[in-house]
């Protein structure tokens, strides 16, 4: 899949990680960037780029995945990906936690996309890309509903407007201080 979207200024080739294709995205790029960008604010995480191609490559093998990144020239500069809620806590995520307050307003976790990471080099932010990032992402999925843990308001910001306001939200801070999980629907 590749899809083209044209901005006044540049053009973003967003295209699937691994559809099948592991030349779509090389790897290695895609783990510095992670770093980069996880690294930084807000986040100012220690990810090493061997931690980072096991974090991809984990997300990438769980149920519904889907995931897209942006390109400039050929130059990656930015991702974003999820997959249907699990039922196993990951080393980052209790998903546990997540789907008991699913269940506690009557949502099946069945049905809920989880957005897990989005990021946009620094300089490429503010233009738009985060929020096409996102629509290409969940387009073409069956899921009513979206949920993503954040402490970056502009990332909520970002899906508020992809999605309209939350339904509801929750702390989950099992691997940084400050997450809260937003639950969106998703208007079809």
């Amino acid at each position: 899949m590749l899809i083209i979207l044209a901005e006044p200024a540049r053009v973003f080739i967003v295209s699937g990680i691994f559809d099948g294709d592991e030349n779509i995205v090389d790897k290695d790029d895609l783990a510095r960037l992670y770093c980069q960008i996880y690294n930084g604010a807000p986040w100012f995480e220690n990810w090493t780029t061997s931690c980072a191609i096991n974090e991809i490559d984990e997300v990438s093998f769980k149920d519904n995945f889907r995931g897209v990144v942006a390109k400039d020239a050929g130059f990656l500069v930015g991702f974003s990906w999820g997959y249907r809620v699990p039922y196993e806590n990951s080393s980052r995520v209790d998903f546990e936690k997540i789907r008991k307050e699913l269940s506690n307003q009557e949502i099946d976790s069945s049905q809920v996309f989880y957005g897990a990471d989005t990021g946009i080099r620094d300089d490429y932010r503010r233009q738009g890309l985060a929020s096409k990032l996102l629509f290409e992402r969940t387009r073409k999925s069956s899921f009513d509903y979206v949920a993503f843990r954040t402490k970056n308001l502009g990332m909520l910001r970002i899906y508020q407007r992809a999605f309209g306001e939350e339904l509801f939200s929750f702390p989950e801070e099992s691997s940084y201080e400050g997450g809260r999980v937003y639950v969106l629907e998703v208007k079809k």
